[in-house]
């Protein structure tokens, strides 16, 4: 199974940019791949593009709308690693749900991607599952 659509999840991107670099366009793409779905196991890879800072803040929301609960989505992410401008940097995370994207400073980063992997098999109007019958998925 494969699916790929701008905008797929709802992933907050925040970066420490200037004001004036705050305000320019930013390109937001995710790429969902469950290859063994029997496993639980989907691939995300969230990639930005734009004119991007030196640190990128790459954050799961802890609530999804509608739900009035604090949610950790972040809890089933595994093996998270990053590039920038496809060279393999470090991702370390910064708290439960946060992930730190630094790219070494040669000039202006055109894109930053991070890849992991999510455990889902909660099937219910909260979480998401993946199995060999189908894929549910909360965007949170």
């Amino acid at each position: 199974m494969r699916m790929s659509r701008s905008g797929f999840a709802a992933v907050a991107l925040l970066t420490a940019a200037s004001t004036a670099r705050a305000q320019q366009a930013l390109t937001i793409a995710y790429d969902f791949r469950a290859d063994s779905p029997a496993t639980h196991l989907g691939d995300v890879t969230l990639r930005v593009s734009g004119a991007l800072p030196e640190s990128t803040l790459i954050q799961l929301p802890a609530w999804y709308p509608g739900r009035y609960a604090i949610f950790n989505f972040a809890a089933n992410v595994q093996e998270a690693r990053a590039t920038c401008d496809g060279a393999a940097v470090p991702a370390p995370k910064l708290d439960k749900q946060t992930w730190v994207v630094r790219c070494p400073t040669r000039g202006r980063t055109a894109e930053v991607a991070l890849t992991y992997r999510v455990w889902w098999d909660d099937l219910s109007g909260s979480f998401s599952q993946i199995d060999s019958t189908h894929v549910n998925i909360n965007p949170g």
